[in-house]
């Protein structure tokens, strides 16, 4: 981890930026189509010509195999590096994989006026060939990289800086927030998709720190919607930011009911009375100040308030931070079932203040805990060991081991959406035992269990399944519900009985064409999507934990 890599197509400044992150990061910058010219003594357009981009390609991964065996080396790479899989695996292994993402858009007119491209030369159409390209190389991109990161219209050093702070949270967590006394500074991330790219602002202090965030917020007519039990903590902070942004500014508010049980087409009138009184208009937005119920709620109201406006989402439960904020998707709950009425709407920038979480009572902050260890279940090993390691700090709120869990956790998340926005695929993942979760919410009513909690247990029986299917060893099992435990969550399902646990999952929205799809575990960080499992697995572990 000490070194780092950059992956990207061309035109994604991946050798400005490095040099520049270099420099803040004091890394030893090289870049691997500059090394091959240096030693071959031409340039890569010759090497083509003469060799093919078969020859080249050789030389490629010979250098690169070379080049990650240094300390503390920063290489940009070639926009057709990740083609080789010899150099994605020593890429992913031997660093910390950064993609700066570029759309085609901009790749076409950062390189219109140069003549090193040997893969545009003699191209009639090169926007074209630039999109046929990133076509097959889009998901290698993005299968390689550790985090991603936005290029678009963006200057350098912003790019770079970004590029610096991803990479500090990656060495810092190889060393282990125990070793040290890392500052805990501001951070961005940003979640990019084909069709808009967002910011998501990490760190204490962000809900003051206007100046951060404005730029990324509608400059018209505003509403806030809350709840009695946030807004004294922090709505006049919130609007006194609002009205730093853009003086005069018209700001309302919304109070609706706080907890689980309003997350309901009741409250939901309740915004849109409140839209229609305040002529909200379309280059206005909503912004969401509280937990998951105010998100989904408020998200769900810009989703459909006039075909559509800008939403903010401003979580202050740590369940919020690292979920339900980020990736699009609004719902409410209806009594036959939860979040069966929702629909996808990205929000134009998340703002996670992590000095919000000191309020948050402990139950409540430990079940946005379950959320957190879900990432490391499905897709971190390295993560699981992390949290294991930093159970108490993570329980006792340190300030470094919060910063570092929310970052890993949102990144995760991004990865997730970026590649499957409407959760069609892998995105799926994140609904690790959500669907046994969602029946013991239901089943048991809401607000009996808070849905982190729920999330908790639905994963050690998500976990006991995978069991039954030969996937995970009792060692294994032991390790899910120790965790678990550690993070101050419950293990031990609600004797709701099978067929009423059954009955109410199959209500479940990741059920297609009758069949009730699961996400279970192929191993410790590894999840899968699967609705290929014997019946009877299921009834015996239902049978075991809810009978």
């Amino acid at each position: 981890m000490r070194n780092l890599f950059l992956v990207g197509p061309m035109g994604s400044g991946k050798t400005a930026v490095g040099k520049s992150v270099a420099r803040l990061l004091r890394l030893q910058f090289v870049d691997s189509d500059a090394e091959i010219e240096r030693r071959t003594g031409v340039d890569i357009t010759y090497i083509f010509e003469r060799e093919g981009e078969a020859g080249f390609r050789q030389r490629e991964r010979e250098i690169i195999a070379e080049l990650t065996q240094r300390n503390r080396c920063l290489l940009s790479t070639g926009g057709g590096a990740v083609i080789a899989e010899p150099n994605r695996s020593v890429l992913r292994d031997r660093g910390f994989v950064v993609y700066l993402h570029t759309s085609v858009e901009e790749q076409a007119e950062r390189t219109a006026h140069g003549s090193h491209r040997p893969l545009l030369a003699n191209v009639a159409n090169p926007a074209q060939r630039l999109a046929e390209l990133m076509a097959v190389r889009e998901p290698l991109y993005r299968g390689v990289a550790h985090a991603v990161v936005n290029t678009d219209r963006r200057k350098v050093q912003a790019v770079a800086e970004d590029v610096a702070a991803a990479y500090r949270a990656a060495v810092f967590d190889a060393v282990n927030c125990t070793a040290g006394e890392p500052a805990v500074n501001p951070q961005r991330l940003d979640v990019v998709l084909p069709g808009t790219t967002y910011p998501i602002h990490i760190g204490p202090g962000m809900l003051d720190d206007a100046a951060a965030w404005c730029s990324q917020i509608p400059s018209g007519p505003l509403l806030v919607v809350t709840n009695p039990t946030v807004a004294p903590l922090y709505l006049d902070r919130l609007l006194a930011a609002l009205q730093t942004a853009v003086p005069g500014r018209r700001v309302h508010t919304c109070m609706v009911p706080d907890g689980e049980q309003h997350k309901s087409l009741d409250t939901l009138s309740q915004v849109f009375d409140a839209l229609v009184e305040h002529r909200i208009p379309r280059d206005g937005g909503l912004v969401a100040l509280g937990g998951g119920v105010i998100g989904d709620l408020t998200g769900f109201a810009a989703a459909t308030w006039q075909r559509g406006v800008a939403c903010v989402q401003i979580p202050t439960t740590l369940l919020a931070q690292v979920d339900s904020s980020v990736g699009g998707k609004t719902a409410v709950n209806h009594p036959g079932g939860k979040n069966l009425i929702g629909a996808f709407h990205q929000p134009s920038a998340v703002i996670a203040d992590t000095a919000t979480l000191a309020t948050l009572p402990p139950r409540e902050y430990a079940a946005g805990l379950a959320e957190v260890a879900k990432y490391g279940f499905i897709m971190d090993a390295a993560f699981i060991d992390w949290m294991e390691t930093n159970a108490v700090q993570l329980r006792e709120r340190d300030p470094v081991a919060l910063a570092y869990a929310i970052r890993r956790s949102c990144e995760c998340k991004a990865h997730l959406v970026a590649i499957d926005e409407r959760e069609q695929g892998p995105r799926a993942l994140l609904n690790l035992g959500h669907t046994f979760g969602h029946a013991i919410e239901t089943g048991a009513g809401y607000g009996e269990y808070l849905h982190g909690e729920a999330v908790a247990i639905g994963t050690v029986l998500a976990a006991g399944l995978s069991q039954r299917l030969g996937w995970l060893s009792a060692a294994d099992i032991q390790r899910v519900r120790n965790l678990l435990e550690a993070l101050g969550l419950p293990v031990v399902a609600p004797k709701l009985g099978v067929q009423r646990t059954l009955e109410l999952m199959r209500l479940d929205k990741k059920v297609l064409k009758g069949q009730l799809r699961l996400v279970l575990l192929r191993r410790l960080g590894e999840g899968v999507i699967t609705a290929d499992y014997p019946e009877e697995a299921l009834l015996a572990e239902l049978q075991a934990a809810v009978a």
